[in-house]
């Protein structure tokens, strides 16, 4: 016991001397929520391959600002709140609008301004390229990004924070650990709206152009809960008026079904369920078993939404189900950005193989940034699967896909179905 209340009271002694040490310090600049930031509190490290800074150490205090912010993220249905302290906080920084720590704004006053002043949606069909994206957007410009699902991404042990001040419903900073990035004026979000479920029954995975924008604005907010001690995500959704662009990304239909039969095999591999996993290896004809296995089981055919053509033609195409969701999901989103008839950028995965360095300036000057000196992370090519297509099969997936697709959306997948399988196109990423 002795030895213990020793120990306790020396760590005590030594966090006050260095509470003392910081107020002793003079300002360098504001950061977010983090105010009488010392100019040696943090040691700042570059990578020297991707150019990147990171924090190394890191010893903070909290503003009201931050306070009000971590307070309002805390709050849960039930009432009870979980006390988040600075030292929670301290794996990662942000700086306001492209303000480096010590160019950052000292007045209280004037710190509404750090906050973004809008949306730009990601909107991607899943496992089209959206976490590549927005990495590189983080790498090459060095600014936080944004999601609508809280508890995603690197950090899931702490309750969301919100991109905007009072945001509470979302979208949620996506937040790296050991990482200073700036907040930008114009926020880049991941959305995937709906109607991508993999469930075997249609009434989750149609949409109505009201429902899929209502979908797109939901999200998950990540809280902590004292009753389960551990934390978990409630629904949230936001207003609409507060998304001013949107970045719409096309991938190969046949490539992206594939990858989503890759992502099943991960959500499997989570659960340990060795058998789902040995009915469906990572192969060609791992793939086929599972689209024969879905397609047995799947009751699209048989909705009113289809008719006796249409089923016809499911008959001939593997994972039909999965390429109805795909065409359904561009139809779709088409429609959102006529709808909200805001600026759109629209680009194709495979323009980071074809035209790297052309998307991508052409895609940070979209979202109103600068580059900085990092660099982007490496792009793996060849994730190209049309052999795991007979040809024949191919047909008739450029058959259905097109006879599902609006004429707007057919546009952008004609190139994947060419004669030479995905045609090459060097035009400049759609912006309108």
């Amino acid at each position: 016991v002795t030895i213990a209340c020793t120990a306790a009271f020396a760590t005590g002694s030594t966090a006050l001397l260095f509470i003392l040490f910081l107020s002793s310090q003079p300002n360098s600049g504001s950061l977010l929520g983090i105010a009488d930031w010392p100019s040696n509190a943090a040691k700042i490290k570059c990578d020297e391959h991707r150019g990147v800074r990171q924090v190394s150490e890191v010893s903070p205090r909290i503003d009201s600002v931050r306070s009000s912010m971590i307070s309002k993220a805390t709050e849960i249905t039930d009432g009870t709140r979980r006390d988040s302290s600075a030292a929670s906080y301290g794996r990662r920084s942000i700086l306001p609008n492209h303000q480096t720590a010590g160019e950052a704004k000292q007045d209280e006053n004037e710190s509404s301004s750090s906050w973004p002043k809008g949306v730009i949606w990601l909107m991607s069909f899943p496992n089209s390229g959206t976490s590549y994206t927005i990495h590189t957007v983080r790498e090459v410009t060095n600014t936080t990004t944004a999601t609508n699902y809280g508890l995603e991404g690197d950090i899931k042990d702490e309750e969301s924070v919100p991109a905007f001040e009072n945001g509470v419903n979302g979208p949620f900073l996506e937040l790296i650990p050991e990482r200073y990035t700036t907040l930008p004026k114009l926020i880049l979000t991941k959305t995937h709206c709906g109607g991508f479920s993999t469930s075997l029954n249609p009434n989750s995975y149609i949409e109505t152009p009201r429902s899929f924008l209502k979908s797109c604005l939901k999200g998950k907010r990540g809280v902590y809960s004292s009753d389960s001690k551990s934390f978990v995500t409630h629904s949230v959704s936001y207003g609409q008026d507060v998304v001013k662009k949107i970045v719409h990304i096309f991938r190969s239909p046949l490539d992206n079904v594939v990858a989503r039969f890759h992502l099943e095999r991960k959500r499997f591999l989570k659960k340990n369920n060795k058998k789902w996993l040995n009915d469906f290896p990572n192969t060609k004809d791992g793939f086929r078993k599972w689209c024969h296995s879905i397609d047995h089981s799947q009751r699209l055919a048989q909705t009113r939404w289809i008719d006796d053509e249409l089923a016809a033609a499911f008959s001939s195409v593997p994972c039909h189900a999965e390429f109805y969701r795909y065409v359904q999901w561009h139809n779709l989103a088409q429609t959102v950005k006529t709808d909200l008839n805001i600026p759109t950028m629209v680009f194709h995965y495979e323009d980071y193989s074809f035209r790297f360095e052309d998307v991508t300036n052409e895609l940070v000057s979209f979202l109103e940034l600068e580059p900085t000196k990092g660099m982007a992370p490496d792009f793996i090519l060849n994730k190209e699967y049309g052999d795991y297509y007979t040809e024949e099969q191919r047909r008739a997936v450029a058959v259905l896909v097109k006879e599902l697709s609006t004429k707007d959306t057919w546009k952008h997948l004609a190139r994947y179905f060419g004669e030479n399988g995905v045609e090459r196109v060097d035009e400049k990423s759609e912006v309108t």
